[in-house]
């Protein structure tokens, strides 16, 4: 009786230290001052569980984000990623990359960001005084302007005696309409399909993903990243339910692909159900 309560007492201990596990974040800036236009580095490296989250990061509030690259390696169970993303703005003024949660624990401190016109005044350069206005010689009168409109009314003749063939205006996108059924019978052939290494699994169930976007939405995807994908999907309108899920499934593909990244059964499930959830949403929205 004694020996069964102690290993109750060792589990619960053990399950609760797993849960309270924080991770270790570390998010800096190669600078804390740009000019509007200019490009500055955002770092996060952050040593997670393998069950831990990892966040969507598409906006910045003042900032566009111009690339997004994650690199990933495993480490017994924690996996060390590092996010890198090359930012930029065309707000000036002072704004504040806002704190990041990882894994649902830890909460990054904002990080200050100055953005000007221009660089600040240094009061210890040389001084360079006003001089004297100078005397210039008054040039020669000159007369090519005449020869210039003389070679314009001779275009404007050309274009007049001679005009260029319109051009037939490009088709138009004409969308699939068999493309929603068809993409749902293949997904539903993946998950009937016996258990397939997880990198063919998840390539297999982007790539039917992104033919639905192409030859229903005209959005050709399968030459972006997953960054650049993130961006268009905006503009279906998918609400947020809809959109997290969808991003965090595309960066888990990644992960899988790139990464080596084994995740478990019921990850997949949960994968193949939200690409086949997005892809309805996406056509009950037309």
């Amino acid at each position: 009786m004694t020996g069964r309560i102690l290993t109750i007492l060792l589990f619960l201990f053990y399950t609760q230290t797993g849960l309270t596990q924080k991770t270790n974040v570390n998010v800096a800036v190669d600078r804390n001052q740009i000019l509007i236009g200019e490009q500055l580095t955002l770092t996060i490296e952050a040593v997670v569980p393998n069950a831990g989250y990892w966040p969507a990061i598409d906006t910045i509030p003042h900032f566009e984000i111009m690339q997004s690259k994650i690199d990933s390696q495993q480490n017994g169970n924690n996996l060390q990623i590092k996010h890198t993303l090359t930012l930029t703005s065309w707000d000036s003024g002072r704004w504040s990359i806002p704190a990041i949660v990882i894994s649902g624990h830890n909460k990054t401190k904002p990080i200050p960001i100055t953005v000007s016109f221009s660089s600040p005044f240094d009061p210890n350069q040389d001084y360079h005084d006003v001089k004297d206005i100078m005397e210039v010689e008054r040039p020669a009168r000159e007369t090519w302007f005449w020869y210039l409109i003389g070679l314009l009314l001779l275009f404007v003749l050309f274009v007049l005696l001679f005009p260029t063939k319109k051009k037939k205006k490009a088709e138009g996108f004409v969308p699939d309409e068999g493309i929603y059924r068809e993409s749902l019978k293949r997904l539903d052939k993946l998950q009937q399909q016996p258990p397939a290494e997880a990198k063919l699994f998840y390539t297999e169930m982007i790539i039917i993903f992104r033919d639905y976007l192409y030859k229903r939405k005209g959005i050709q995807s399968h030459a972006q990243t997953t960054d650049d994908l993130s961006h268009q999907l905006k503009k279906l309108d998918l609400d947020d339910a809809t959109y997290r899920p969808l991003v965090q499934t595309l960066l888990l593909s990644d992960l899988v692909k790139f990464a080596r990244f084994e995740p478990i059964k019921s990850d997949n499930e949960k994968a193949l159900d939200t690409i086949r959830q997005s892809i309805i949403a996406i056509e009950k929205g037309q």
